[in-house]
């Protein structure tokens, strides 16, 4: 009995942080985020950029690519977002977000469900080249800037992977 708890401690152990799988390294990663409009000139993509906290704290910043209305009323978009986690350390993502108009609400309130493919990274995260992330929440205020810019509450959860650096002894 003792040998089958100290091998799903073992397990458990092993599956919480870092999961290897292959030449791969994945980390899982959750916490919040608040992203917030940033004014751009008109010739410029919209952008948000705010904190991040838990595993990826830092600050992020996207680029909305593409804007696309429906007919049911949700917006359907195409981001770039970049996490930075200290100096040197940068996450680059490409998104995927569907806002569906929240219920009894003004407009311009959406629930929020964003997924993020991870592209690459630099510092901490050189070699990311996998890995999903999901963002869900809730954004306010998105069409009137006459009451101010608008945001968007997210919790996150997903997986970083990248190739897995071999230590090498150069002696």
């Amino acid at each position: 009995m003792k040998k089958t708890a100290f091998f799903v401690l073992g397990l458990i152990a092993t599956f919480s942080g870092t999961l290897t799988a292959g030449g791969r390294e994945c980390v899982n990663v959750s916490g919040t985020v608040l992203e917030v409009t940033v004014p751009v000139p008109p010739q410029n993509p919209p952008r948000v950029a705010g904190p991040v906290n838990g595993s990826l704290n830092g600050a992020i910043t996207a680029f909305i690519i593409e804007f696309n209305p429906q007919l049911d009323g949700k917006i359907q978009l195409v981001t770039q977002e970049t996490f930075v986690t200290g100096p040197g350390d940068t996450l680059t993502t490409s998104g995927a977000a569907v806002l569906t108009p929240m219920p009894n609400r003004p407009p311009g309130d959406f629930n929020d469900v964003l997924t993020l493919t991870v592209t690459g990274g630099t510092g901490r995260w050189a070699g990311a080249s996998s890995g999903k992330i999901v963002l869900t929440g809730k954004g306010y205020n998105f069409f009137d800037p006459e009451q101010g810019n608008a945001y968007f509450q997210l919790s996150y959860r997903g997986t970083v992977c990248r190739e897995r650096r071999d230590r090498r002894d150069d002696d």
